[in-house]
């Protein structure tokens, strides 16, 4: 009975507001470099499309 009423009483606190965090500029940057490579990266994965040769020559 004496676990229940800790487990209580835990669940009886309220959780810790989070606080916003303010990115540096390089941070930022380092972030977006990584996302565009991780894309690049998927879009290889893609399949290739065979293009017909009228819409090569336009």
């Amino acid at each position: 009975m004496a676990d229940f009423l800790q487990l209580l009483e835990k669940a009886l606190i309220p959780p810790k507001k989070r606080k916003k965090v303010k990115l540096s500029k390089a941070e930022k940057e380092k972030r977006l470099t990584n996302k565009r490579q991780v894309s690049e990266k998927k879009s290889l994965r893609q399949k290739v499309s065979i293009q017909k040769e009228d819409d090569l020559c336009s």
